[in-house]
């Protein structure tokens, strides 16, 4: 399997609209180094760092989006800024300033940010923890959403949210945390990407770890990996 998507080229579906039809898409990553405690790893804080870049690389590869939103610390922004620079990416990375503490606090800064740069665009959100994300997924679940005012994909366990759509970014109400894929159905959206597996697998656990593994891990988290003491 490619590293990201059979489709990484940067002329794949030139055919598409315009940058005002395609998607805004707020990535959150907290700082690896407090991150992914759940993780009983020696290299936890590498492996965390790579997937929010393995992440990071399957959305900006993907041709329905138009805009990266890096909502992470600087540290982190900058490093992915420079990761970027290898990916044959058709979406431009921007990192969100002054991110706060918390998930649904930083979501709902970097949404304010696009609603004033881009308003009524389509937005969404995804999890910065999905290492066995491909963008050939991310494009299908995308297209999905297009369908739906709102909608989410729910994560492998069946509780949480791991993307989450509105096609105006106004219209967005995050509630990530536990519970979070009830929270979102009751408020509206609609469930979609049930196939998608590598859009469906966040890894917070070993678990988690070894259930991506199983459908293909991207390739800065198995460089980490195979970095990592056993």
């Amino acid at each position: 399997m490619p590293p990201y998507s059979a489709r990484n080229r940067p002329d794949a579906q030139d055919e598409l609209a315009s940058s005002a039809d395609r998607w805004h898409v707020i990535v959150p990553v907290k700082d690896p180094a407090e991150g992914k405690r759940r993780l009983l790893l020696a290299g936890r804080v590498d492996l965390a760092r790579a997937f929010a870049l393995d992440t990071l690389a399957a959305a900006a590869m993907a041709p329905s989006v138009a805009v990266v939103h890096i909502a992470a610390s600087p540290g982190f922004a900058i490093e992915a800024l420079a990761a970027s620079a290898d990916w044959p990416i058709h979406a431009p990375l921007r990192p969100v300033s002054d991110v706060p503490p918390g998930l649904n606090p930083a979501i709902l800064h970097a949404l304010a940010s696009v609603i004033e740069s881009h308003p009524g665009s389509p937005v969404a959100v995804l999890l910065g923890d999905l290492p066995a994300l491909r963008s050939d997924e991310l494009d299908a679940a995308l297209s999905a959403a297009a369908a739906h005012s709102l909608a989410f994909v729910r994560d492998a366990d069946g509780h949480g949210t791991t993307l989450l759509t509105a096609l105006d970014a106004q219209e967005l109400r995050p509630a990530f945390g536990p519970g979070s894929a009830a929270a979102h159905a009751v408020a509206g959206h609609a469930e979609i990407g049930d196939q998608l597996v590598g859009l469906r697998h966040d890894v917070d656990t070993l678990a988690a770890l070894d259930a991506a593994r199983r459908h293909g891990l991207s390739k800065l988290t198995r460089r980490a990996l195979g970095a990592a003491p056993n």
